[in-house]
């Protein structure tokens, strides 16, 4: 980089883009350079004579080889050598052979992902020459196969949807000019990324630590469903029944949860119930428990268990509830929860003993860990609520454990949090102090903060006990803001028990 800018210019986060772009290539570097002096706005195109000696390089290549790089460059993403055997209907040890040349003439890099463990053209300036010059009917087949065999392979069962699978679906599907199916990849690849981060029953999948690559941002996350929401409506009416009931349940979910979680709970109770009539109507019962599911959710964060019965009701009448088990599970947590506000501690405990019952299953407890855990959180509420603190915190402890053991984040930051308050109720200011940092750093991780003004309220008061006026009033300050969002009852007691502590000792006015 530096040699091909004479002024000693630097461009620090761009400079790894155009690395990406070029794989370090000297004559790409240079040709981009003159594109950045000259004040281009397509800084990576290239001048005719750069691409004629671009072409003369690939005629270095085998026709074959030609052939299978122009496979490459329509798998944009890398592509695992078994799947493109396969896809082509060839045989792997001759593929191996060829692939093996272009690999060591350093054209080609190995990807590592677990999982997915793939070759790709290590250039994308390099791939995008190849792929403009591959004939149109070409790469249009070579997507549809692509899809073809993603599709197949998935209905087979001998691949599971995770993010990679979803998005070479959506991004072949495009390419392809099959625009229902870009838009039905499109929710799903959107809906496997919420599932990470939902804050109620987060999907723990095998593929984390490449799902932790994407993170989105609540604004991103509403013009997306507003995009597939248009884009659903202007196709309606050329899509078969069956997919425009599921697309427009998706949405509605989607846009539900997220207002739900986002402290929109009336608008995304409003969503709720578009979904819970649309599932009724195509007699989709696991769309309607999700349906119910989050409307629950809304009662949980409204604190208002007169609307969770109704909507309790309603489920109870469905007579094959019992057979949808991870919902089921799920149900009895949230039922549980309308017990423990109306105060009947012992009735929450059993429907929670009967959930973890369920998640714990050996067809369940490895994938359904997480809502295992939330189980085991809630019945620490009906131990806490009771006085019974010891019980309280083993309960907190095994949600922690199922966590930790399986490597998830995910949730810990309520956990520690209850973990903390628990401590904290008992006297234990030091333990207490050291697990609401530890679950401060989790909710900023995750942009998360549900309750999390509790903890905030707490460390202002443990920072006045230690004399430390300034700390307390950040603290205080935090549980102002963060307790606007929900303004649970708990949330707001505490925060009154910490400014009448901090109003007695002058530091408030």
């Amino acid at each position: 980089m530096k040699e091909c800018f004479p002024d000693g210019r630097t461009f620090q986060q761009e400079e790894k883009e155009i690395y990406r772009y070029t794989a370090g290539n000297l004559l790409m570097l240079r040709e981009v350079a003159a594109n950045i002096v000259k004040g281009e706005e397509n800084v990576y195109a290239m001048s005719p004579k750069a691409q004629c000696q671009f072409f003369s390089l690939l005629e270095n290549f085998s026709r074959e080889e030609q052939e299978y790089l122009e496979y490459l460059a329509v798998m944009e993403n890398g592509v695992e050598v078994s799947v493109l055997c396969e896809m082509l209907q060839v045989k792997a040890v001759h593929a191996i052979r060829c692939l093996l040349r272009l690999l060591n003439s350093g054209i080609l890099e190995e990807i590592n992902q677990k999982g997915h463990e793939r070759l790709r053209i290590k250039s994308k300036m390099l791939r995008d020459i190849i792929y403009s010059r591959t004939a149109a009917f070409k790469k249009n087949e070579l997507h549809r196969m692509a899809q073809q065999y993603y599709e197949s392979a998935r209905a087979q069962g001998r691949i599971q949807y995770d993010l990679f699978v979803l998005s070479e679906l959506k991004y072949h599907s495009a390419q392809a000019g099959r625009v229902d199916d870009a838009l039905y990849y499109n929710v799903y690849y959107l809906r496997y990324i919420l599932d990470y981060y939902d804050e109620f029953f987060p999907a723990v999948p095998h593929d984390v630590e490449y799902l932790q690559t994407f993170t989105v941002s609540r604004k991103e996350i509403y013009q997306t469903l507003d995009t597939f929401q248009n884009c659903y409506d202007m196709m309606e009416g050329d899509m078969d029944a069956g997919r425009c009931y599921e697309l427009q349940m998706e949405i509605y979910y989607l846009k539900g949860r997220t207002l739900n979680r986002d402290g929109k709970r009336e608008k995304g109770l409003i969503y709720a119930e578009k979904l819970i009539g649309l599932a009724g109507r195509a007699g989709d019962e696991r769309m309607l428990l999700y349906g119910y599911i989050e409307a629950l959710c809304y009662g949980v964060k409204a604190e208002d268990s007169a609307l969770m019965k109704r909507y309790l009701c309603l489920v109870k009448e469905m007579k094959n509830l019992s057979y949808y088990q991870p919902e089921y599970g799920s149900i009895l947590r949230l039922e549980s929860y309308c017990h423990i506000l109306d105060g009947e501690y012992e009735t929450a405990e059993e429907l929670l003993n009967k959930s973890i019952e369920i998640f714990s299953r050996p067809r369940l407890k490895n994938t359904y860990f997480y809502p295992a855990a939330g189980a085991y959180d809630y019945l620490a509420i009906t131990y806490r609520c009771r006085g019974q603190y010891d019980k309280a915190l083993e309960a907190i402890e095994e949600a922690l454990r199922l966590c930790k053991t399986r490597g998830s984040r995910k949730g810990l930051d309520l956990f520690y949090e209850d973990y903390a308050y628990i401590l904290f109720l008992q006297g234990r200011m030091e333990e207490a102090e050291k697990f609401f940092c530890i679950s401060a750093r989790i909710y900023d991780e995750f942009g998360t903060y549900w309750l999390r003004s509790i903890g905030e309220s707490c460390m202002a008061m443990i920072h006045l006990e230690k004399k430390e006026e300034k700390e307390a009033l950040e603290h205080f300050r935090r549980a102002e803001i963060f307790s606007k969002k929900e303004k649970t009852k708990e949330e707001l007691e505490v925060l009154e028990i910490a400014r009448g502590k901090l109003k007695k000792a002058k530091v408030l006015a």
